[in-house]
């Protein structure tokens, strides 16, 4: 006999091989199996060798643990052999290598550990040790004492034979047991104390296999046998009713009967519960399971299904998840991702990293669902994990349910699923085919929608909106209320979706995607489209748009508009007008969080709409061709801005004048293109006419008037004109506060160009704090990629840099070319901006080298994106200098800089140049007539 078998992964073995040489120490005998194959084979044979003859189990608990085939086997049957003797804890030991607990199951052992996350430390190795010694030394017996293994007998519809493809689920297969044996140690879970667990899913996600994976398993924990018995609720050939399923269950207690030896000729399902129950009671615990309950059975009338005795523990496979009901609910969702990249591979594994990437966004898009990972894998196994992928995007076929033919062609099947029950979409379908229309309706309408939880004032409004909802039309709201909430509940009672705290509901992805395929009443589809656009367009036409920090209002909205605009043809060139006036809040929003890609998706869109419907120069085209400005703008492109803009602009001169609002609007967007060019004289002229036109035409105390002066404001900084900046943009930002709110996203920005001029005065202090008050509202309000936030971080870096602290600026400004390199790309305008100023600061701490380095790349770029010309060309091309002359200029390519890139600079306007520029260009003017020293800056 040996005192401790150690369970354990292969992987931690050099730390397992310490704690067996400890436990050696302290006179234990260790039985440590080195080979740990995770074959049938050799898992039984340790078991049989070892288990059984050891005092107890010693379970080195790595978060790796339960992965392993071998150490499931061996703390189940552990487990279930100690359960016989009483408190498991006894004689299951955990060590747990990590500072955290929640890897561990089942919960029993949570706490029933020997050493922490100090293990290779010899002091804690031996304190373990001895505590296990101590534990060990009062046990008498072995495990294989208390308990024989024997494999229990089956009866009824299922064999017991399993699947060598049963993955995961090891926390729901220890959840199914606690819930069965609660009645032994009520004080660890909570709950009615009855023995019946249901074990609830969406079909499809295995709940048959999972309880004959479970009775396999535990099965030594059932002496008294393992009795199956099939109610069809949801079988794809077999449709019960209550009569045929009332026989179905006679005719399996009379088999069961007949089994037990009992004369059941003649005797009603009553006489034969009662005749099986004084037959089981003196056998021991046995094991109950009903498979297939239908999800609409009443509790009272599923009673004759359950076990009939006290030592039975009843299991329960339903759709249903009937939470009024007495026992515990263990729910089957998708698999953990390591599972279903398993199960998805088992014909045919990743080969390569990128078959494995693609191998797990396939499990995730098919939300790791057991049946449909089963018929990707036929298809990966035929075609590959790419092309299947993309065989699973077209709308025109399934290529699931093609696989489910392919299956049935070569005659395979599935654990519990014959040819006839291969199809995911008739599976999923079976649950809706008992549905009434309204609640169909609901999840027509989340297959066209359903990108995020659909509150249920939406769904309600929706089916409102749609013509043929009568039941909803009804002049009393609350009745209409009433009946979406008895939808929703249907959809909830069958598995097909699910409720999130809020009350929203989400409908299974493979539900919605089975919707869309065999959807039968297409014309009742297209009705509850166009009502959903139209209520969607009632939530988002209003101010909350426009306002960042009321955007997570309507964040589902978003998603769900762009779900429905999705299912409408890319091609087609016109748009509903409801569609289009949705889109366009789609644009507004992308734009507002810097999805510059989703809003030039929407702006090309809305061109093409216009331009079919309403003429090339009506003027909603017009806006939507400065909507597309605007994005080129925002994603680097200013050549195609400036183009798009000028265009626009002329034909809003033409057709409504010089002061009309949409020529002003035109105007500001060419300006602020020409800024970022660096037409700083021209840019300026532009916005002086839109500020004064607005003074005129609206008044000072106007929101577009702040806009103006704002605008203004940034080109009068960017050319040194300090005393007009300061006053103009300090009236900005005080008529940006009193209209808009002090913590208002476009008050913020007024206040960090109004911190921005105050820097470049030299006003550090006042500057340094706009800044910081800026960058503390972003980091609050903003996700962190998110370019207003990243600009705070780069505005409160280059107030840092005015300070002196160089080290803090040097830091803000990796994150700020992190951010923008990642997100805008190198070549950007901001991101070459960004550049530079690192460049600067690198040479202010002396790093002359790495700024060497970084400012060469950047020179190039920015010939190349911006042009000879541009000032951050300039900028670029004079900070190399000076990195290289402090440097020792051992390249030699101070002079090649002079020569090529900065001579230009003097054939330049110096009313056009920024202050920093003009100083450059003095500083090589009286270079080239002294031939002096480059050192000033």
């Amino acid at each position: 006999m040996f005192d401790v078998f150690i369970s354990y992964r292969h992987a931690d073995a050099d730390a397992v091989r310490r704690i067996a040489a400890a436990l050696r120490a302290q006179r234990l005998t260790v039985w440590l199996d080195e080979r740990r194959i995770d074959d049938f084979a050799s898992i039984q044979r340790a078991i049989e060798n070892g288990l059984a003859q050891s005092r107890a189990l010693l379970a080195w608990y790595s978060r790796a643990y339960p992965e392993s085939l071998a150490c499931q086997w061996e703390l189940t049957r552990a487990f279930v052999m100690a359960q016989h003797e009483g408190d498991v804890r006894r004689r299951l030991l955990v060590i747990n290598p990590h500072d955290d607990n929640l890897h561990i199951q089942p919960i029993e052992l949570r706490d029933a550990l020997y050493l922490g996350a100090a293990g290779d430390d010899p002091a804690a190795l031996a304190a373990a040790a001895s505590a296990i010694a101590g534990q060990v030394r009062g046990l008498e017996g072995s495990l294989g004492d208390i308990a024989q293994l024997e494999r229990p007998r089956w009866y009824g519809a299922a064999a017991g034979e399993g699947s060598n493809r049963f993955v995961g689920r090891l926390a729901e297969m220890w959840a199914v047991h606690s819930g069965l044996w609660q009645v032994e140690v009520p004080l660890i879970h909570s709950g009615a104390l009855r023995p019946l667990v249901r074990l609830t899913g969406l079909g499809g996600c295995g709940k048959t296999l999972a309880a004959e994976t479970y009775a396999i398993r535990y099965g030594a924990a059932y002496p008294g046998g393992v009795f199956w018995l099939r109610a069809m609720g949801h079988d794809a050939v077999v449709s019960l009713d209550a009569a045929a399923r009332a026989a179905q269950l006679h005719g399996y207690l009379v088999d069961i009967a007949q089994s037990l030896g009992v004369l059941a000729r003649g005797k009603d399902v009553a006489q034969l519960r009662s005749e099986i129950r004084s037959r089981l009671n003196e056998c021991g615990a046995y094991l109950w399971v009903v498979d297939d309950l239908p999800g609409d059975i009443a509790w009272s009338a599923a009673q004759d299904w359950f076990a009939p005795g006290e030592p039975g523990r009843t299991l329960v496979t339903t759709r249903a998840s009937g939470r009024g009901w007495a026992g515990s609910q263990v729910e089957l969702a998708g698999l953990d991702e390591t599972a279903a990249v398993a199960l998805l591979g088992h014909a045919r594994p990743p080969a390569t990293g990128a078959e494995s990437v693609a191998a797990r966004a396939l499990a995730r898009e098919l939300s790791y669902h057991p049946l449909a990972l089963e018929l990707a894998a036929v298809g990966v196994a035929s075609q590959g994990y790419a092309e299947f992928h993309a065989r699973l995007a077209r709308p025109d076929r399934d290529a699931l349910d093609f696989a489910a033919e392919l299956m049935t062609a070569r005659g395979d099947d599935l654990p519990h699923r014959d040819a006839s029950n291969l199809s995911l979409s008739t599976t999923l379908l079976l649950s809706v085919d008992a549905l009434d229309d309204l609640a169909t309706d609901l999840l027509r309408l989340a297959a066209q929608i359903a990108a995020a939880p659909i509150a249920r004032e939406l769904a309600c409004d929706v089916l409102a909106r749609c013509p043929s909802a009568t039941a909803l039309n009804a002049a009393d709201a609350a009745l209409a209320r009433d009946a979406a909430e008895l939808a929703i509940a249907a959809l909830l009672g069958r598995s097909l979706a699910r409720a999130d705290a809020s009350g929203a509901f989400s409908v299974h992805g493979l539900v919605s995607r089975a919707m869309r395929f065999r959807e039968g009443d297409r014309e009742r589809a297209t009705a509850l489209h166009t009502a959903a656009i139209a209520a969607l367009n009632a939530a988002l036409l209003d101010d909350r748009v426009f306002d960042l920090r009321r955007h997570h209002e309507i964040a589902d909205y978003v998603q769900h508009a762009r779900a429905a605009l999705d299912q409408e043809p890319a091609s087609a060139p016109a748009l509903e007008t409801a569609s289009a006036q949705l889109l366009d809040s789609l644009y507004i929003y992308a734009m507002e969080h810097g999805d510059f890609a989703a809003a030039r998706r929407a702006a090309e869109r809305l061109i093409v709409h216009a331009r079919a419907t309403l003429g090339e120069e009506h003027p909603h085209t017009l806006s939507f061709h400065g909507y597309l400005g605007q994005v080129k703008r925002s994603q680097g492109d200013l050549a195609g801005s400036l183009a798009t803009h000028e265009a626009v602009l002329a034909a809003r001169r033409r057709l409504f004048g010089e002061t009309h609002p949409d020529t002003l609007t035109s105007l500001s967007d060419t300006a602020l293109t020409l800024y970022m060019q660096g037409h700083y004289a021209r840019a300026r002229s532009m916005q002086q006419q839109v500020l004064e036109a607005c003074i005129e035409l609206l008044g000072m105390r106007h929101a577009d008037t702040a806009t103006a002066m704002n605008n203004l404001a940034i080109t009068l900084a960017a050319l040194g004109s300090e005393p007009a900046v300061a006053l103009l943009q300090t009236q900005a930002v005080e008529l940006r506060r009193e209209l808009l709110g002090p913590g208002h996203p476009e008050t913020l920005s007024a206040i960090a160009n109004l911190a921005e001029v105050q820097r470049l005065a030299g006003l550090q202090q006042a500057a340094h704090e706009g800044a910081r008050q800026v960058f503390d509202s972003r980091a609050v309000e903003l996700a962190a990629d998110h370019p207003d936030r990243v600009l705070a971080i780069n505005n409160l870096a280059a107030s840092l840099y005015s300070e002196g602290d160089l080290a803090g600026s040097r830091d803000l400004f990796r994150q700020v070319l992190d951010r923008r390199e990642r997100d805008l790309g190198e070549r950007h305008p901001l991101t070459l901006a960004t550049v530079n100023n690192l460049g600067a600061v690198l040479i202010g701490l002396g790093e002359h080298g790495a700024a060497a380095e970084l400012l060469a790349g950047s020179l190039g770029r920015c010939r190349e994106s911006l042009g000879a010309q541009h000032p951050e060309t300039f900028k670029a091309a004079w900070h190399l200098l000076m990195a290289e002359s402090r440097g020792g200029d051992a390249r030699g390519r101070v002079r090649e800089l002079l020569a090529n890139d900065l001579s230009p600079l003097m054939q330049c306007d110096p009313d056009d140049l920024p202050p920093d520029l003009r100083s450059v260009r003095e500083a090589l003017a009286a270079f080239r007539e002294t031939g002096g020293s480059l050192d000033g800056d």
